[in-house]
């Protein structure tokens, strides 16, 4: 059996990427935030802070995702992610986010 190699594709949070993915170009959910790695309720300065950081292309998915949807439909789309709603610990999306910073720590 051979195992296939898994890429992992980063973009760079930019002020305007990051306006797009709130409703209204401010208000984030708590779903969004806990995507992104900030707790709620958001410390000051959070979205500065995430500005120039790296993610990978399918943390941003699930956060354009979640943008301006009803709470009910949030669960769907973050099991439909594999994403657990209790357990964002234990996630696939967590697991892969490990591995990024393995990665990143790795670096040259």
């Amino acid at each position: 059996m051979r195992l296939g190699r898994v890429v992992f594709v980063f973009m760079k949070l930019t002020f305007d990427n990051l306006h797009s993915a709130g409703r209204g170009g401010v208000g984030f959910n708590w779903h969004q935030l806990r995507v992104l790695g900030v707790g709620w309720p958001p410390p000051r300065g959070w979205l500065q802070n995430l500005i120039g950081t790296e993610i990978d292309d399918r943390k941003w998915e699930v956060v354009m995702a979640l943008k301006g949807v009803p709470k009910k439909v949030r669960n769907q789309i973050l099991s439909k992610y594999g994403v657990s709603r209790r357990e964002f610990a234990c996630s696939k999306l967590e697991e892969s986010s490990q591995l990024i910073l393995r990665a990143q720590n790795q670096r040259p």
